[in-house]
């Protein structure tokens, strides 16, 4: 499925790609790809508890604060809102349900503001930016820094 927006296939297989990346390193529960919306993804789990158990080990913060600017979201409900816990390129994970539906909307932000000053204001910028330009966060670049950021895991 393709949800509502206008769908860039460039972006979507970038995006795509960055995810297959990161999924390969931080291992999430069982899921699959129902869909994309602009640079986000869009993942159905396969069993609900083992997503939400993930997400309560260290790599992940739990927040609300912003968790309204996500309603409605293509008419599901935003009920609660991950963010991993680097400063920057950090995935964010929100979890919606509609009726029966549960889903997980997962992009990636160049600065997370949940870290600290500098990546509040680097996130600041880069939403200005994107709202201005009218573009959305830069795919090749997320994808050079979480390869940059894997191999130095993986080197160890």
């Amino acid at each position: 499925m393709i949800l509502k927006d206008k769908i860039d296939t460039n972006i979507t297989f970038k995006m795509s790609t960055n995810f297959a990346r990161w999924a390969s390193i931080m291992k999430p529960p069982k899921y699959t790809i129902y869909g994309f919306s602009k640079d986000r993804l869009i993942i159905r789990p396969v069993y609900l508890e083992e997503w939400l158990n993930w997400l309560c080990y260290p790599n992940f913060s739990s927040w609300n604060k912003q968790i309204k600017k996500h309603r409605p979201f293509n008419g599901l409900t935003a009920a609660q809102g991950w963010r991993e816990n680097k400063p920057f390129i950090s995935a964010q994970i929100i979890y919606h349900y509609h009726y029966y539906l549960d889903y997980f909307e997962i992009d990636w932000d160049i600065g997370n503001p949940n870290y600290g000053l500098l990546p509040l204001v680097v996130h600041g910028l880069e939403v200005l930016w994107n709202k201005v330009s009218k573009r959305t966060t830069n795919q090749e670049w997320v994808a050079a820094s979480l390869e940059k950021r894997f191999s130095k895991m993986e080197a160890v």
